[in-house]
């Protein structure tokens, strides 16, 4: 996020003859039904003269009142339908040009530009600016509304040249100008990076009254222009008290962003250096100290995960700031300080919300370095990744050594989403040549500390749906030359051969004590196979065969829900107490957050269903299809069946990353079974079982996306 204010917290003056302007800033957040509805972008809404003075009808009335109201508390589905059937009304009643449909028309581009349409907008508006024109000319001061919304959407989409332009028509109808004209000006230049241009209008803008949003603008002008200590003084100038607390937060950032370009330009002036280096740190972690208050005070999950674009942010700058001043440290005892400091931004950006969730406590200090090294076995090692504001960085920790390397993020950024996608979609030559452009861009440059050790513990956040174990040391055969089925993918120098792979949301996570817990069974099996609603889902006939063949396994204190008994309401009574709980089933994908999930005999079971449940086992396994399927939110990971199970108090998840046959699923999850009862711990008896794949003398089991498909989350 390179600004958090991209509009100024101002009203608009009046400057138009007879007309009303409501104003609406980028960081205004309604609160409607207990959540927090972030507005994307300032909108003028522009009440004409006729409307007070002509009249209107009660139905039409009605209708204006209701779409307004409905549009006041944030629901805009409801509001747009509303003006519509206002439009529509006004059009059987009014001539095609009449003023009133001017009005509705620009209401109804406000509304699409706040849920992001800003298309449509550009439709609604041009169309009240036609009828506009037929009642006055081009820069009469009554279009001056309309030439600023326009140049509003315009940069909403991108086209900074045609936001300048209407910006500059606007400027034309209204020579005096205004605090709002100057300021959209402003944010019309610094979008097209004409940085200077924009300062010029900020300045007039500020001329007319000093107001948050035109002062922390010119400020992060100075920022693009390498200015930061004429940044740093208009931030300064801005009373924080009376603020906002979303605006406190954006002014603690832009302070640690200014104070930490001063101390890049300051070079190797010692003293003002060290007061750069306090300064920024410290308005970073006031930043924190606030977002970590605020999200422990809201009484909801939902509302939690909306600061998650502010944490990431802060924390991206905390790594940014960080690394830099670890690259100077001269002496050791410095370079820990500083790569401490960075593994706290590191851990800050991972699954804060769950840890509360699981911990009860929103103020969980995140695990130290020195902690995790003390716990560590002389045979383990993690690989944390974190980014910075505009890199990525890998961390490889072992009991002895800690490793820090910048990774290439372009690479990374570009391809880690269409990995899995290869791997399951049979794409073989992709497979092929990213299993080892990964391995390269992810591991390569930490191998010389992880390598020697066997198991590996990823804390990878946004790649925690990346199969590591099936990253190449060395680029595989030429496929082009091989027909699928042909390739031999045990000669693949695949990373599980050597090593065994588990992931964890965060450190802090991972290494959170265990509470003893007695089980009343150690395991408790759920496959339906058939189901209830039998023309929408097809039959399973492998999930119960892979419970019951894991029951014979288990040699007591075992339990089976197949066929009709697999309810919802068997499920939470005979599994919450489980050490082992397993499902094998239909997984449900959606859209929408909590309309993921699985299905058992009489319907599905979401996300949103066991928010308020506990589950203490010590593990589940989705053997369904995409279990990790979910949306994918910013400094927490995806909103899924894993994490909610996670949530409810399970401590360890074996999921799945694409869809699985039942058949394979069946045959993968009894070999990890059957390596749990040999006294294997999770991570190794599926590893195992994977490998079981690999050495099939059919080679086309050695294929890494049948194999890869089920992922070990949790403790370690």
């Amino acid at each position: 996020m390179e600004n958090f204010t991209q509009a100024p917290m101002v009203a608009m003056p009046n400057k138009a003859p007879r007309t009303l302007c409501i104003h609406l800033s980028t960081k205004t957040f309604l609160n409607s039904s207990r959540r927090l509805l972030l507005v994307s972008r300032y909108f003028v809404v522009f009440w004409l003269t006729t409307h007070l003075v002509i009249g209107q009808s009660p139905r039409e009335d009605s209708l204006a009142k209701q779409g307004q109201r409905l549009l006041a508390k944030g629901h805009y589905q409801q509001a747009l339908k509303t003006t519509q059937t206002l439009l529509t009304y006004q059009k059987q009643n009014y001539t095609t040009n009449h003023l009133k449909l001017a009005r509705t028309y620009t209401t109804l581009a406000q509304i699409n530009l706040l849920q992001n349409q800003a298309q449509n907008a550009l439709q609604y508006l041009t169309q009240a600016l036609q009828i506009q024109l037929t009642y006055y000319k081009s820069h009469s001061a009554r279009n001056t509304y309309l030439y600023i919304n326009l140049a509003n959407t315009y940069q909403k989409m991108g086209n900074d040249a045609q936001a300048i332009i209407y910006a500059q028509k606007a400027l034309r109808s209204d020579p005096q100008g205004s605090l709002y004209l100057h300021y959209t000006l402003g944010t019309s230049y610094y979008s097209a990076q004409q940085y200077d241009s924009a300062l010029y209008h900020y300045k007039k803008a500020l001329a007319f009254k000093k107001e948050f949003g035109v002062l922390t603008n010119i400020g992060n002008t100075y920022l693009k222009l390498e200015q930061p200590a004429k940044a740093l003084e208009y931030y300064q100038q801005i009373a924080k008290e009376a603020l906002p607390f979303y605006s406190q937060i954006n002014l603690l950032y832009l302070k640690a962003k200014a104070w930490h370009a001063q101390v890049i330009t300051l070079g190797q002036i010692a003293d003002k250096l060290a007061i750069g280096k306090t300064q920024t740190l410290r308005f970073l972690q006031q930043a924190d100290s606030l977002l970590q208050l605020r999200q422990g005070g809201l009484p909801n999950e939902k509302d939690k995960l909306v600061l998650g674009q502010w944490v990431a942010a802060l924390t991206k700058l905390g790594v940014t700031v960080s690394s830099y001043l670890y690259a100077q440290a001269t002496t050791q005892a410095t370079k820990d300080y500083w790569l401490e400091q960075l593994f706290y931004f590191s851990e800050r950006q991972k699954a804060n919300v769950l840890l509360h969730n699981i911990t009860g406590n929103a103020n969980t200090t995140p695990i130290r370095l020195s902690q995790i090294q003390q716990r560590l076995h002389d045979s383990t090692a993690i690989l944390a990744y974190c980014f910075g504001k505009e890199a990525l960085y890998g961390l490889a920790i072992t009991k002895k050594r800690v490793l820090l390397k910048k990774l290439p993020k372009d690479s990374v950024v570009k391809h880690w989403q269409n990995y899995n996608v290869y791997l399951y979609t049979l794409r073989v030559i992709e497979c092929v040549k990213y299993t080892h452009q990964m391995y390269r861009w992810l591991v390569e440059p930490l191998y010389s500390v992880v390598g020697p050790k066997k198991r590996w513990l990823v804390i990878g956040g946004v790649f925690n749906i990346l199969p590591f174990d099936t990253f190449c040391t060395e680029l595989g055969i030429d496929t082009r030359k091989v027909r699928f089925l042909d390739i031999n993918y045990q000669a693949f120098p695949y990373l599980i051969w050597k090593h065994t792979i588990s992931y964890a949301p965060s450190a802090t996570l991972a290494f959170l004590k265990k509470s003893p817990h007695r089980y009343s069974r150690q395991f408790l099996g759920i496959a339906p196979g058939t189901y209830q609603d039998t023309t929408r889902h097809r039959t399973l006939p492998y999930a119960p065969q892979e419970v019951g063949k894991i029951a014979q396994m288990v040699p007591d204190s075992k339990y089976t829900l197949l066929g009709k008994a697999a309810t919802r309401q068997r499920v939470i009574k005979e599994g919450a107490n489980a050490k082992w709980l397993h499902f094998a089933t239909h997984g449900i994908t959606h859209e929408k957050v909590d309309l993921n999930g699985i299905l058992l005999y009489k319907g599905r079971w979401l996300v949103k269903d066991l928010q308020s449940l506990e589950f203490n086992n010590d593990l589940v396994v989705l053997s369904s299809c995409s279990a990790i399927s979910g949306k994918f939110i910013q400094g927490e990971g995806r909103l899924a069946m894993p994490r909610s199970f996670l949530s409810a108090g399970a401590r360890n998840i074996v999921y799945t990353l694409w869809s699985v046959k039942d058949r394979l699923a069946a045959r993968l999850m009894t070999s990890f079974y059957k390596y749990l009862m040999q006294g294997k711990n999770y991570a190794e008896a599926l590893r195992q079982a994977k490998l079981e794949f690999l050495r099939d003398p059919k080679p086309v089991y050695g294929y890494p996306g049948l194999w890869a498909v089920f992922m070990l989350e949790g403790r370690f």
